[in-house]
């Protein structure tokens, strides 16, 4: 794991691994929650044949991080989740349910429990922003958000 100091993939993974607790039954295999681009809804070719483009998946992305409390150790983290769609599997009206699910999810204070883990601390979530896009033969929905966090248990 990344130090205290890089909290950017740490980040991702507690996301990811609060988002994997839920257990989404349309989703199926839990790998399909995966932390960073590696494996997410960028680099999908569009134009691959749906049985190879491992749809439906959720990304959880942290972008960027900025000091949020001097010298405390605590961080602003911009972050993003993505649910990807196979349009060819997936009708628009389940695509769009199916993120709102996981949407409503990270609204939910059994979310931010679930990523207050071992050397990893959560004290607030600010949503920010929902988008939705068509991209190649997939439907991308997601929900932008900042935590106030730290890359250490904080009790």
């Amino acid at each position: 794991m990344a130090s205290n100091s890089f909290i950017l993939p740490k980040a991702e993974v507690a996301i990811r691994d609060a988002i994997r607790s839920k257990v989404f039954a349309w989703i199926g295999d839990q790998s399909k929650v995966q932390a960073g681009l590696t494996g997410g809804p960028l680099d999908i070719d569009p134009e691959a044949a749906p049985d190879s483009t491992n749809l439906p998946n959720v990304t959880c992305e942290a972008s960027s991080a900025q000091v949020d409390v001097p010298n405390t150790g605590t961080f602003r983290v911009s972050c993003t989740v993505h649910v990807a769609h196979g349009a060819d599997d997936t009708n628009y009206a389940d695509a769009m349910d199916q993120a709102g699910d996981v949407f409503d999810y990270l609204f939910d204070s059994d979310f931010l429990d679930a990523m207050n883990v071992s050397g990893f601390s959560v004290f607030g979530i600010y949503h920010s922003q929902q988008s939705k896009t068509r991209s190649g033969r997939r439907w991308v929905s997601s929900q932008s958000f900042e935590l106030s966090c730290s890359g250490s248990t904080i009790s």
